[in-house]
């Protein structure tokens, strides 16, 4: 039996080979689409699991409370790492890691006595428990000792080789280009994978450095993770940790801002530690990360959404092109009662025709998919892959055969119960009249295209808004040279001078900080005199960087090489208002410098006022800044800053490889230009915009394709109407009207229905950002206007088509 209803099954496929062709297709693409977006959502659910005690390992984060606001820290004392294995015995290992350091200039001798540079960005500190906690895979060296050691380093793979080539580096020296220590290779691990929030090219002992080895809990420089028993509830030892901050952090607060502990809670301050689960990081909203952009937990709802409606949109149009063919079967349903055949075994024939059907598109789906996958993940950055064996494709595959198999469960059931009288009729009544299931159907596609046509506008709107907004600063016509740190102030120098004569530069600084490469040092001040504490942020420029990078002075003076300015600030108009300042130009703000409570207070004369700049991203509103002339540390440069007339680019960046190549050989010639830089802060949201763009459009067209199947069934359907009206002088435009209304109305309700949701899911994404759009009104009306649009192309074509066709062969 089951033999006969294949056979039968597939002479009917061929039979009807365009309609199987128009349903293989379309639910292909649907199911290629919702596997594109689930390997997309298992990848961002999926960071950091490859660790072997993932489950085990949580992130300690910091809640600081203060008069003006609340904030979450990531970094927290790099004390605790080694306090906490030592007085909490629910934990096995922790580690501290500072960083990452960029920009860091590497020479690498080789074996043949030439010595090499090299720009390195990825640089973190970490102790000797990293990889107790860390299990990367160590090809070469000891992951126990690797880092116990001062100086030493353990390479990735891939730096390795970019450094030594295929040789085995362990032993080999390196040494860092700005201070000239050697430091000693004594491990090679691989390189950290794309789904994990930790990124580094480099770990360097923190026995190197004296500061990381102090018990000092008023520096937060370090992040801190720590590796529980098996049996351990983290509940209860997050209910412990406010022993942290009675036994150690109470007293450094105490001793560095000569306040008592509760004097110092009484005026609004705390503190508060927490545990993340190492899973959860990459997706949390606070991003504590710190090493690589995070992931965003509400869009990816968002796309697991969109997923399943992509592969409800699929099997409604296999729902509608399915009983849109009853007609045309009827002779053979008749044929088939006349001689006895029983409802449930035609049932049995038309749920074996879907299944068949389901089968070649599921197949087609895996070719689409292993097709376009390359291409996807060039859009989204990541490296996904088809892994047959996952179970996660088993199980859509699953999902996705059981939904179509019930999508078609309707239209068997209906073909195989229809009576002989019904069958005789032949339908004769509008099916858009009778046929309640299909017209909520199609409302339910338009509700799912409306919805995520709108956010896709909204998406657009709000990137839009981010790439051209003012940050208060120029970015236009500005690289931003790398490498130029040395402990010699003056290295430099040279370049800088001869650059500044050519006609093609504008202007040239020096800086040890350049918003988008450096992140900002957080300090605590007060005013000379008022002991209130005020967090502020700090970087530090050289002399004619504001001028260079067109800050706006509002009072007062900017840095210059004609004045010492080592004692000398700059505030932003957000740290004048949060300390209260009416005349701030020459006032006394004193730094409580936590890291040194024995001498904790340096005081600093307010040279200059500028205006509110956007130092940070655009997710963040304007922070209270204090900008520190490098004078204060020696007047050292990091970055070089250069102002180009735009003429030429090509020509100039030439001449400025070769100026380098002559005045600073052995230094890598390394460049950036600003707004790309700054640009790149978004490209989260960017890559969120085009996927769903690209998905909105899949569904737009799953729709349109099932809306074209169903409109053509029921102009063929009322051909005989179309030649009457023809006849007795109906226009086009007026059929057009009479055809295109009931299908308007499916759309109007439809756009009623999403349109709060979509406003709701919308305001809640823009919420994530300091600096975002106001939800239009055009938003929602253009969501509307496109269905309407394509609609009636749709109508208008096959009306058009009806018209033009002899009305005497019609009737």
């Amino acid at each position: 039996m089951i033999g006969n209803y294949l056979l039968v099954a597939l002479r009917n496929l061929k039979k009807r080979s365009l309609h199987a062709l128009i349903n293989i297709f379309g639910l292909a693409v649907g199911l290629s689409a919702a596997l594109l977006i689930f390997l997309f959502v298992r990848n961002e659910f999926s960071y950091d699991t490859f660790f072997s005690d993932a489950d085990r390992i949580y992130k300690l984060v910091e809640q600081e409370r203060n008069p003006a606001k609340e904030e979450w820290h990531a970094a927290v004392p790099y004390a605790f790492a080694r306090i906490l294995v030592r007085d909490y015995p629910e934990v096995i290992e922790a580690t501290a890691i500072s960083g990452p350091y960029n920009s860091q200039l590497v020479n690498v001798k080789k074996q043949e006595g030439e010595e090499k540079s090299f720009l390195q960005h990825g640089v973190l500190l970490a102790d000797s428990s990293f990889f107790s906690v860390f299990d990367f895979e160590m090809l070469h060296g000891d992951p126990k000792t690797a880092l116990t050691s001062p100086n030493s380093v353990v390479l990735t793979e891939s730096t390795a080789r970019r450094y030594f080539g295929d040789e085995n580096p362990v032993g080999k020296s390196i040494s860092n280009g700005g201070n000239g220590r050697p430091s000693v290779v004594t491990g090679v691990c691989a390189d950290p994978p794309e789904h994990s929030h930790l990124a580094f090219q480099s770990l360097v002992s923190s026995n190197s450095v004296a500061w990381f080895s102090q018990d000092s809990f008023n520096l937060a420089r370090a992040f801190c993770y720590v590796k529980l028993h098996s049996e351990t509830d983290p509940g209860q030892l997050e209910a412990r940790l406010p022993e942290l901050i009675e036994k150690y952090l109470a007293g450094a607060i105490e001793k560095a801002q000569q306040v008592s502990w509760q004097d110092y809670q009484a005026a609004g301050n705390g503190h508060q530690y927490f545990l993340r689960a190492l899973t959860d990081i990459h997706l949390d909203p606070a991003d504590f990360g710190g090493m690589k952009p995070s992931g965003n937990k509400l869009v990816v709802r968002m796309l697991i959404v969109m997923g399943i409606l992509i592969l409800v949109i699929a099997a409604i149009n296999f729902t509608n092109l399915s009983t849109t063919q009853s007609a045309e079967r009827t002779q053979e349903i008749s044929m088939r009662k006349v001689l006895g055949a029983l409802p449930r075994q035609l049932t049995r024939q038309f749920l074996t025709e879907s299944l068949l059907l389901v089968c070649m598109a599921a197949a087609v789906a895996m070719l689409i998919t292993s097709l376009s996958l390359p291409s996807f993940n060039r859009l989204t950055g990541k490296e996904l892959s088809l892994a047959f064996d996952s179970p996660l494709f088993w199980i859509i595959l699953t999902v996705w055969i059981i939904i179509t198999l019930i999508a078609g469960t309707y239209p068997a059931h209906h073909l195989g119960s229809l009576k002989l009288d019904a069958l005789f009729r032949r339908f004769s009544v509008n099916p858009l009249k009778r046929r309640w299931m299909q017209n909520g159907l199609i409302g339910f596609q338009f509700w799912i295209s409306i919805g995520l046509i709108i956010c896709t506008l909204v998406i657009y709107d709000q990137i839009r808004y981010l790439s051209e907004k003012n940050l208060g600063f120029d970015q236009e016509k500005i690289i931003v040279m790398e490498g130029a740190f040395h402990r010699d102030a003056t290295f430099i120098h040279p370049f800088m001078r001869e650059i500044e004569r050519l006609p093609q530069v504008e202007r040239v600084a020096g800086s040890l900080w350049v918003h988008g490469f450096q992140d900002t040092w957080s300090d605590q001040y007060r005013k000379k005199t008022d002991p209130q504490i005020y967090p502020m942020d700090r970087v530090i420029i050289g002399d004619q960087f504001a001028e260079t990078a067109g800050f706006e002075l509002i009072a007062g003076n900017f840095f210059s090489e004609n004045s010492q300015d080592s004692s000398q600030i700059l505030l932003n108009e957000s740290a004048v208002k949060m300390l209260g300042l009416n005349d701030p130009v020459g006032q006394r703000l004193v730094k409580v410098d936590k890291a040194q409570p024995d001498d904790p207070e340096i005081e600093f004369v307010i040279k200059g006022v500028v205006k509110d700049f956007n130092f940070r991203s655009l997710h963040q509103s304007v922070r209270p800044l204090v900008i520190q002339s490098n004078e204060n540390n020696y007047g050292r440069i990091k970055y070089l800053l250069i102002k180009l007339d735009g003429t030429d680019l090509s020509e100039t960046l030439n001449t400025l490889e070769r100026k380098w190549e002559a005045l600073v050989p052995g230094r890598p010639f390394n460049y950036r230009f600003l707004d790309e830089t700054l640009a790149a802060r978004y490209e989260a949201e960017r890559r969120t915009h085009i996927i769903f763009t690209l998905f909105s459009g899949l569904s737009i067209f799953l729709t349109c394709m099932g809306l074209f199947a169903v409109v053509s069934y029921t102009l063929n359907h009322r051909k005989k109407e179309i030649a009457i009206r023809r006849i007795v002088g109906a226009r086009w435009r007026h059929m057009l009207l009479l055809f295109s209304r009931d299908y308007v109305k499916i759309i109007l309700l439809s756009f009623m229905l999403v349109a709060p949701i979509a406003w709701w899911l919308m305001y809640q994404w823009l919420q994530e950002f300091a600096y975002g759009i106001d939800l239009q009104v055009w938003h929602f009306i253009l969501s509307g206007l496109i269905p309407i649009l394509i609609t009636g192309s749709i109508i208008g074509f096959g009306t058009l088509r009806a018209v033009r066709q002899n009305p005497t062969r019609n009737l």
